[in-house]
């Protein structure tokens, strides 16, 4: 039986009609915001759906979330910092926009029933087949860890979708975490759990939940495919535990 993450994140652009005079000497963030949708299936049954917006930066008050230029979703209310969050699921999506993929245009409105931010979904869709895959053999300093790593990049709804994904066996329950270092940069670090196990994947849109322990991958490597080596180590003693070199497989 097949698990499988169907996702789109869009950003909401101001639309400009909004002022919201600042204190002179004050540095505040742009207006913006971000919209996503998503659904979840087990063996091509849909089990989750949800949509959510969320705002910074707008003139503290109330708005509604539009979709599709005529379905009010959703009224709410800004913090003192005109920051909020709305995360609607399963039953609380209106029906008109279920599947939640029925979604093209997002806006929020104000009160004088304005649009100041909006933007528009592609249409999401799962995960295509990968462009490129690579396998880096890790080579372990010990007789009894083992460990592999591996990068993917796939087409994902409008977006290309990179993954690094680790996984080790068999370590040490001491020293913990061990640091992940790939082409001589530190990004992240993987904890191993009771039988000595440990998962992590560095990707470009992580809470898919394809892994218990998603973190975005690092913004200086934007082309996966450039990492060449990959090394896993201990912080304080700097010992190395295995090293690798990454090997295109695919296409």
């Amino acid at each position: 039986m097949a698990r499988g993450v169907t996702e789109e994140t869009i950003k909401l652009e101001s639309t400009g009609v909004q002022s919201n005079p600042r204190p002179a000497g004050v540095v505040y963030p742009s207006t913006a915001g971000l919209a996503r949708v998503r659904i979840e299936y087990f063996d091509n049954i849909k089990i989750e759906e949800d949509f959510s917006v969320q705002v910074a930066s707008l003139n503290p008050g109330t708005y509604r979330i539009r979709v599709n230029g005529d379905v009010i979703v959703y009224t709410f209310v800004t913090d003192s910092t005109g920051a909020a969050s709305v995360m609607l699921r399963d039953n609380a999506v209106p029906l008109q926009i279920q599947p939640v993929t029925l979604i093209r245009l997002v806006e929020v409105i104000d009160s004088a029933h304005r649009p100041v931010l909006k933007g528009s979904f592609a249409g999401a869709a799962p995960a295509g087949n990968p462009t490129a895959v690579a396998v880096a053999q890790l080579i372990p300093s010990e007789k009894y860890i083992r460990g592999t790593a591996q990068f993917i990049v796939r087409p994902i709804g409008n977006a290309v979708e990179q993954l690094l994904v680790i996984e080790l066996w068999n370590m040490h329950w001491t020293p913990q975490p061990y640091m992940v270092r790939v082409n001589g940069t530190a990004i992240g670090a993987i904890v191993v759990n009771h039988v000595a196990r440990g998962k992590i994947a560095f990707m470009t849109n992580p809470g898919r939940h394809e892994v218990d322990l998603e973190m975005p991958l690092n913004s200086r490597f934007t082309d996966i495919t450039q990492l060449r080596t990959i090394e896993i180590f201990d912080f304080d003693s700097k010992t190395v535990f295995f090293r690798g070199r990454f090997k295109l497989v695919s296409p």
